[in-house]
């Protein structure tokens, strides 16, 4: 089935899907899709302040408020989708996994997402129930109760349905088109951004009400 890589590179060319670059596994190989670069770039968040009338100043109420937090499509500009195929076998998903350095990957058959594989996957399915990581495809030890994100959902919205789900991994899905992978450590690290920008407005802030 070698030219469902190229059906699904289509796919996403048709369907105008910006920001993005596809990789993949060529059926029984560990090459690469051929990269599809598409042309719009998002907008990172914007921080809003308003003012309190008096002098112009800021206060820190209103810069909590003004903070536009950010949407999960502000965290897929430029992003790679890594993914296997169903028919994978555990060991091919694995060295891919390793070589791209992540912890899971959404499986795709064709366009359709239909699970998810990840190093939990590997040592509930396969390592403690002795499979032959060299035989087992993926479609037999893949995570099946798949939970989506919207690209228009908040970061707050996909933590808590992590949080709510006891997962680390969310697919983000724009209708049935898988649009991209987000992990809890994306979602931190955009966090952990919202939340100097915020102590950086407060600091401003203080200082102005200071001179």
């Amino acid at each position: 089935m070698p030219g469902a890589f190229n059906q699904l590179a289509n796919f996403y060319s048709q369907a105008g899907i910006s920001g993005h670059i596809l990789r993949g596994i060529s059926w029984g190989e560990l090459g690469p899709l051929p990269k599809l670069r598409v042309r719009a770039t998002l907008r990172r968040p914007l921080l809003q302040m308003s003012t309190t009338g008096r002098a112009g100043r800021l206060c820190p109420a209103m810069l909590i408020r003004g903070f536009v937090m950010a949407m999960i499509r502000d965290l897929l500009s430029r992003r790679t989708i890594h993914y296997v195929q169903p028919e994978q076998t555990v060991f091919e998903a694995a060295n891919y996994m390793v070589q791209c350095n992540v912890g899971a990957v959404p499986v795709l058959d064709g366009t359709k997402l239909v699970g998810i594989f990840s190093e939990r996957d590997i040592m509930k399915r396969v390592v403690s129930e002795a499979r032959d990581p060299m035989t087992t495809r993926i479609s037999e030890v893949m995570s099946t109760d798949i939970h989506t994100v919207a690209p228009t959902a908040t970061c707050h919205d996909a933590m808590t349905m992590m949080q709510e789900y006891a997962v680390r991994h969310l697919p983000v899905c724009d209708g049935s088109t898988l649009v991209g992978f987000l992990s809890l450590r994306d979602l931190l690290h955009q966090k952990l951004d919202e939340t100097v920008g915020e102590a950086e407005s407060l600091r401003a802030y203080i200082q102005t009400g200071a001179s």
